[in-house]
């Protein structure tokens, strides 16, 4: 709302000084008033250069099928899902930067049949650390993504290289695992009626902690979970509104988890997507 509220802002002042300003300007230049006036210049036409102009958006898009495998579930899909994302340009002493954010929100269906020894039924779930297997009755789950970026330009249009936070969590009542990664992006050039966009990241170590009581013996185990994370996404934004700084958003995203210490299994979220959203040029 703020970079809304300065680009009004500034576009407001600079119209009205072309309505106060331009009037006294020809004032100042016709020494009488019965004189003819010259017939005034045509304006060349803008031309607007790609990656010349800082931008800002916003997108919401909704996962077509998407398909997840994890301990609870061996690649169901179909279930209502969705990802926002947000980001902005600015320059600070000329040096061109942006700033991301994100929520990937991947829901699926857990299949189980009735409960009993997990040596024959369907529905079991490794337990952290490797321990065995707990029944879990079916039902539906999440899996959740929520992190965000900044970047430095590096190549034009729009291309950054970032440093990244995510988060990611689980209705398992599992721990949010976080870390911190590397990767780049290449953000959309709105200049352009049709324009690519993706980015990729890496994150080596996304850790949490999860406390198991044993009520056996009664003790409480503490355990370190780690994941390594790749996550991707690419598509076309379509910007066909000229009166409208709307588009229509085309793409697919994914991300692969690789089990590390005590982690009870690695993960894979893969959907195509549609969207929309809007951008400020």
């Amino acid at each position: 709302m703020f970079v809304h509220r300065t680009l009004l802002s500034a576009l407001s002042l600079a119209f009205a000084f072309g309505l106060t300003a331009g009037p006294r300007a020809a004032l100042a230049q016709t020494p009488d008033a019965t004189s003819s006036a010259a017939p005034a210049a045509t304006a060349a036409p803008v031309k607007h250069v790609v990656g010349a102009q800082r931008e800002t958006f916003v997108v919401g898009d909704y996962l077509v099928s998407p398909t997840v495998y994890n301990e609870a579930t061996a690649g169901h899909s179909g279930r209502p899902s969705y990802a926002l994302e947000a980001a902005t340009e600015f320059y600070v002493q000329n040096m061109p930067f942006m700033v991301v954010g994100y929520i990937d929100d991947w829901s699926f269906s857990h299949p189980a049949g009735p409960p009993g020894n997990c040596a024959f039924v369907s529905g079991c779930i490794t337990n952290i650390g490797h321990t065995g297997q707990t029944y879990r009755p079916g039902e539906n789950l999440h899996d959740d993504d929520e992190g965000g970026g900044i970047g430095y330009r590096i190549a034009w249009p729009r291309i950054y290289a970032v440093i990244a936070y995510t988060g990611h969590s689980e209705t398992l009542n599992y721990p949010t695992s976080n870390g911190v990664g590397l990767g780049f992006e290449k953000l959309p050039d709105f200049e352009r009626l049709f324009t690519v966009y993706g980015y990729g990241y890496y994150f080596p170590d996304l850790e949490s902690k999860f406390t198991v009581f044993n009520r056996v013996t009664g003790v409480s185990t503490v355990y370190t979970l780690t994941y390594h994370e790749l996550r991707y996404r690419g598509g076309v934004m379509i910007s066909p509104f000229t009166n409208h700084q709307a588009f229509i958003d085309i793409g697919a995203m994914g991300d692969g988890l690789k089990a590390g210490h005590a982690a009870p299994g690695s993960q894979t979220h893969l959907a195509g997507y549609v969207g929309a959203g809007l951008f400020t040029p």
